[in-house]
């Protein structure tokens, strides 16, 4: 009889405990989400305000509600790439590629490249790395920095200059490289160097600069298969 009113006890007691841990779980929920309906608003602004004020730094001046002028589209490697058409007085100024690598050095790197209607590079960003600091991430960011080789100088669009971003500038998709012999006609000038093409790197962020190049090499000539859906004038 006893053993059975002590069965019954912490049964009681088990009960009331799931009880309570449920209710606990029922509040940090509700706080959660409470919390998420407060931030999702400022995130997404800002989220908008910083892609708006990279989308200038690319492209030349546009008048356009550039974010809702946008196209997207699959790249040959599968990869997703989306299309941001900057717009003056309804023609197009400009056109804002944006994609990513996942094979960076420590994963997925993300680029905002800028190609104007010849299909040349204006400008080449990196919008998001994890790159190793002092190495892979000084092939990615452009921040003011002076170093014994003069690697960072100001670009002609009054933003800090990358010499490895910077180096695909006025670059296309038909962009064939230097004069090659018979024996490297079939090496892509879109590789670094040290793969037989014609892209600088940093010693010690080899994979980094190869990611960085194939994302510039991605977004002329996904550009390119594009091209007259993207420079379809808007009256």
């Amino acid at each position: 009889m006893l053993n059975k009113l002590k069965e019954m006890k912490n049964t009681e007691k088990a009960w009331y405990l799931g009880a309570f841990l449920a209710a606990v779980g029922l509040l940090a929920a509700a706080a959660l989400s409470a919390a998420n309906l407060l931030t999702a608003k400022p995130i997404a602004e800002a989220q908008k305000k910083s892609l708006n004020t990279a989308l200038r730094q690319v492209l030349p001046e546009f008048d356009n509600d550039i974010g809702n002028d946008v196209l997207e589209v699959t790249a040959e490697d599968g990869s997703p790439v989306k299309f941001f058409i900057g717009r003056k007085n309804g023609k197009v100024t400009g056109v804002a590629v944006e994609t990513s690598d996942m094979n960076g050095y420590s994963g997925e790197i993300a680029s905002l490249c800028g190609i104007l209607p010849d299909g040349s590079i204006n400008l080449m960003l990196i919008t998001r790395q994890n790159e190793t600091p002092g190495l892979g991430s000084n092939v990615c960011q452009r921040k003011e920095q002076k170093t014994i080789f003069n690697v960072f100088k100001p670009s002609d669009s009054g933003i800090p200059g990358n010499v490895y971003l910077d180096q695909f500038k006025g670059l296309t998709a038909a962009y064939a490289g230097k004069k090659r012999s018979e024996e490297d006609s079939l090496t892509s000038p879109w590789l670094v160097k040290k793969d037989g093409g014609d892209m600088i790197y940093m010693t010690g962020a080899t994979i980094t600069s190869r990611a960085v190049a194939r994302l510039a090499e991605k977004s002329v000539k996904t550009f390119e298969a594009n091209r007259a859906k993207l420079l379809e004038d808007k009256k």
